[in-house]
């Protein structure tokens, strides 16, 4: 029924007092089935509202997939003492759903989901949508397979609540021991970010490269490279280090336009 749902938002509003991401449905649509088994009020069909826990995840893995990397932008963050560069992601996404109401004549209700995606990573971002995606994926098949295994009824809300926790708690940990990516360089500034109408994604250059010299200027700062773009060149020489390919050179005549790209801060370490 579609007031059952009204119950979930009551409690993902209360949630979002707490934390903004117990604003899941997860969480809302797990405890409301929780208090209905243990008290018996509010009398709703768990099983319905587990099974759109479970599809709605399903959905929002695909969507992490193939629209996740949309809601990437850099930051910075404190690691055993130091700050590095990363990315914080953050991704929402309005989904209206249908579901059936009735006895004798059925009838359809449309309903509105907000699917949101939070996460961050020091590394590069695509590979940790990819994996977000594919865990999502599991999780949720997983519930899945047990609400249609009929077990007691509240065996789903609580896989679906420790699940949910558990996938963030291993994730934190991860991000955690994980070696950051982009660091400080001795020498030259290492690329974080990259526009799409830049200099930079014209010659091929990638995030985590590091710019040594422009024009035979040696760059150590943003500040470097934004003198070095007020003289308006038409004519750029670059020379990077890429990890896979070593030292490169290249070379851009054409519009004047921007290098288009951020850089980890030197003045934060």
């Amino acid at each position: 029924m579609p007031t059952d749902f009204m119950y979930i938002i009551v409690i993902a509003i209360l949630l979002s007092f707490i934390n903004t991401r117990f604003m899941c449905i997860a969480y809302g649509g797990s405890i409301i089935c929780l208090i209905s088994i243990i008290f018996g009020f509010p009398t709703i069909d768990t099983t319905d509202i587990m099974l759109v826990v479970a599809t709605l995840h399903i959905v929002e893995s695909i969507l992490i997939l193939f629209n996740g990397y949309r809601g990437k932008f850099p930051a910075f963050f404190e690691q055993r003492g130091e700050y590095v560069g990363g990315y914080n992601i953050n991704r929402f996404w309005p989904l209206p759903f249908v579901i059936f109401i009735g006895d004798g004549l059925i009838r359809p209700v449309t309903l509105m989901a907000i699917l949101s995606y939070g996460d961050f990573t020091l590394t590069f971002p695509r590979r940790k949508i990819v994996a977000t995606s594919i865990v999502l994926f599991l999780y949720s098949s997983l519930l899945m397979v047990i609400i249609k295994l009929n077990l007691a009824p509240i065996v789903p809300p609580i896989v679906a609540l420790i699940g949910h926790e558990f996938i963030i708690y291993i994730n934190k940990m991860r991000e955690k021991s994980r070696i950051p990516m982009f660091t400080n360089t001795k020498q030259g500034v290492r690329v974080i970010d990259i526009s799409k109408r830049g200099i930079a994604k014209d010659i091929g250059i990638s995030i985590g490269d590091i710019i040594l010299t422009i024009n035979e200027v040696t760059v150590n700062s943003s500040k470097d490279i934004e003198e070095i773009e007020s003289l308006n060149n038409i004519n750029w020489r670059i020379n990077y280090f890429n990890m896979n390919k070593g030292l490169s050179t290249k070379l851009y005549q054409g519009n004047k336009k921007t290098l288009g790209i951020s850089v980890v801060p030197r003045g934060l370490y």
